[in-house]
């Protein structure tokens, strides 16, 4: 009867590389899976950035006047803003044109996070009987009097107001 062999007591090299590539795999399979999640994690906080940014947006509206108001030459823009800190403008546009006007400002903001600003929509021989939108303009930046050249990279605008002017 031939004599069974002992496997030995310690491994041999191949077992002992193929135990180390079992570890290093395992090592690097629990590493991209912390990458995936530490990527899905960011992306989730970019989402909720922008979900907070679009209400708070929200919050930034005009309360007087209301669409499709009869307005005059010249009229107080009311609203509520939740961006105290920062510079609002009226932005008024023609209907026909579209060109954006900032109306003087900045205009007033309350402590109560109330709003209201002067605008004028037209000029006196032009405008009677047209359409214009009213937006509110929240940003840091400074923003001249007359036409919207560059939009601040921090613009929050409020809703759009649709409105016609009277004829006077």
């Amino acid at each position: 009867m031939p004599k069974q062999r002992k496997s030995p007591s310690h491994p041999n090299r191949l077992e002992f590389w193929a135990a180390w590539a079992a570890v290093i795999g395992t090592l690097i399979a629990g590493a991209s899976f912390i990458i995936g999640i530490w990527k899905d994690v960011r992306d989730v906080r970019g989402h909720v950035r922008d979900i907070e940014k679009q209400t708070t947006n929200a919050n930034l509206v005009i309360t007087y006047p209301t669409a499709g108001a009869k307005v005059g030459l010249e009229e107080i823009v009311v609203g509520s803003t939740p961006y105290r800190e920062r510079r609002h403008y009226v932005v008024v546009s023609p209907a026909e044109t579209g060109d954006q006007w900032v109306q003087s400002g900045p205009i007033r903001v309350s402590n109560d996070e109330s709003l209201m600003g002067r605008t004028v929509f037209g000029t006196a021989g032009a405008g009677a009987g047209k359409g214009f939108t009213v937006r509110i303009l929240a940003t840091t930046a400074e923003v001249a009097e007359g036409p919207l050249r560059t939009v601040p990279d921090d613009a929050a605008w409020s809703n759009v107001v649709y409105v016609t002017r009277r004829e006077e």
